[in-house]
């Protein structure tokens, strides 16, 4: 049985979708505790999905998701007598796959997409910690790529680190194998920063699918830093400014978050952002190391302070020019600006 919860043009948030769980019907063939367990774990799924994207060079949003049950999966999937913390685990696939996924539950996927071999660390179902690389491996046709997230039972795991386990067999003393690769899969070697884990899972009943999340690749994203970004009217304003636009808001709290975000996304030339940012907090140096980063960004100051802001952005000169404002409307209007062609 599966639940749309949305699907629109608008990006999905956290609070979208904690919000869709809740007011969704629940189906009489569920009982409530297992309806409290399918909302808590799929917000902690949603909630992983986009703090990974956020530290991605590539932007995705939600565009939509669909919560999945199936009463025989969850039962072997609970009797599986493992006995290990389980793991919030993905794997890329095509829409195509989604009804063999479920009936065989994942039986027919013992290699991840990208591959036609029979598995680099072993024969295994494969799954990753990383949306970002599932997804960097998964082909469509289409614009939307997707997400498979589940549950997973990893039990006694096996470090691989080289390729003798290409093709064969999980160890007998083994539930699943470990490897730690880098972004074309292959292992980990020094020198290497980029570092992703795989999974290869040994039995279909150590996984429990729960989420289809489907990514839609998008070119463009808002960076808002201020200390208090979680006071007064501003969650307010972030919420509407996530419902208003089909692409990522993020707020930061502190300058070191917002640099590192611009600097993980902006090596893209064909990425596009805006920046808003308090007054305070010392938002001259935030700027200036902003516009070092790429000397055109769009930024603007929100602040009740606006005179004074005003007055020392004008002497700093540069072009675009720097904006101020108190107003929320202006925000608006200034992000419509940032991202008019593609808005148009």
């Amino acid at each position: 049985m599966t639940s749309d919860l949305n699907e629109s043009d608008i990006k999905l948030t956290t609070e979208d979708i904690d919000t869709a769980l809740r007011l969704i019907q629940q189906p009489a063939i569920i009982d409530q505790s297992m309806t409290e367990f399918l909302r808590g774990k799929s917000k902690d799924i949603t909630t992983c999905i986009l703090h990974t994207f956020q530290q991605s060079p590539k932007e995705y949003v939600i565009e939509n998701i669909t919560l999945v049950h199936n009463e025989v999966l969850y039962h072997n999937y609970s009797m599986c007598s493992i006995d290990t913390e389980e793991r919030i685990l993905f794997h890329g696939t095509k829409k195509t796959n989604f009804d063999d996924i479920f009936d065989d539950n994942l039986k027919n996927f013992t290699i991840i997409n990208r591959r036609t071999d029979n598995g680099w660390y072993g024969r295994g179902i494969y799954f990753s910690s990383s949306p970002h690389y599932c997804v960097t491996y998964t082909r469509s046709e289409h614009r939307i790529i997707y997400l498979l997230c589940c549950l997973v039972k990893l039990g006694r795991i096996f470090h691989v680190k080289d390729m003798s386990y290409k093709g064969k067999e999980i160890r007998k003393d083994a539930d699943s194998h470990y490897a730690q690769v880098n972004d074309a899969g292959y292992l980990i070697q020094a020198g290497e920063h980029n570092v992703y884990e795989e999974f290869a899972v040994k039995e279909s009943k150590q996984i429990f699918p729960m989420i289809i999340a489907g990514l839609r690749p998008v070119n463009r994203f808002v960076v808002w830093r201020d200390a208090k970004i979680a006071n007064g009217s501003n969650p307010t304003l972030i919420q509407t400014l996530k419902q208003q636009y089909g692409f990522n808001i993020y707020g930061c709290e502190s300058s070191t978050d917002a640099i590192n975000i611009l600097m993980c996304k902006l090596n893209d030339p064909l990425m596009r952002c805006a920046v808003l940012t308090n007054g305070g907090n010392e938002a001259e140096q935030f700027i200036d190391c902003c516009q070092a980063i790429r000397s055109t960004i769009p930024i603007m100051i929100y602040c009740v302070q606006v005179e004074y802001h005003k007055a020392w952005t004008e002497k700093k000169g540069g072009e675009p020019k720097i904006q101020v404002t108190g107003c929320p409307n202006d925000v608006f209007s200034f992000i419509n600006a940032a991202f008019s062609e593609e808005l148009n």
